[in-house]
């Protein structure tokens, strides 16, 4: 199963706009971070470019393995930067709009998604991998659906969060 045996991967145009978006948010990323590394607005929006392309980027490798138990490896390794995206937008909106209590707030918005960082290593978010006529897929866990929620709720408070910030400014 070796992650650096060419023999495991094969090319795959499907991984071609995955990758390259990946790897454009991570380079959006790097660049408001060098802008000014002390600004806390910029940190968090690392965290999430960070995030977000941790988990495209996965993607786009695992669109190029042929090896079913490598593309499970990737797969939860992959997941742990779905898992950081949700808790990324927070602390960004949290940073941004100012709000009260913010580094209590991403604390524990961080600690939850990392228990479902912890869960995805035992198979109880993503589990195992499917073929799909284009490229292996990743099956779904037990878990997933609790992901799902608290991932989805979390987007909705962060949308209400900016809501309510336009509403007030107005």
């Amino acid at each position: 199963m070796g992650i650096f045996d060419l023999a495991n991967y094969t090319f795959n145009l499907h991984s071609i706009p995955v990758s390259i978006v990946g790897w454009s948010i991570l380079g959006i990323g790097i660049i408001a971070l060098r802008r000014s590394s002390k600004s806390s607005i910029h940190r968090a929006f690392f965290a999430l470019t960070f995030a977000t392309s941790w988990w495209l980027i996965g993607y786009g490798f695992i669109y190029n393995v042929i090896n079913v138990p490598l593309a499970a490896f990737l797969v939860k390794f992959a997941w742990g930067g779905v898992a950081l995206i949700s808790p990324g937008v927070y602390a960004f909106t949290v940073t941004f709009l100012e709000l009260p209590r913010a580094q209590w707030r991403i604390f524990w918005s961080y600690l939850l998604f990392l228990a479902f960082v912890f869960t995805i290593t035992f198979g109880l978010i993503s589990k195992g991998v499917y073929q799909l006529p284009w490229f292996l897929y990743s099956g779904s866990g037990p878990l997933l659906p609790t992901f799902l929620i608290a991932f989805f709720l979390q987007m909705v408070l962060v949308f209400w969060f900016y809501v309510r910030a336009l509403r007030d400014s107005a």
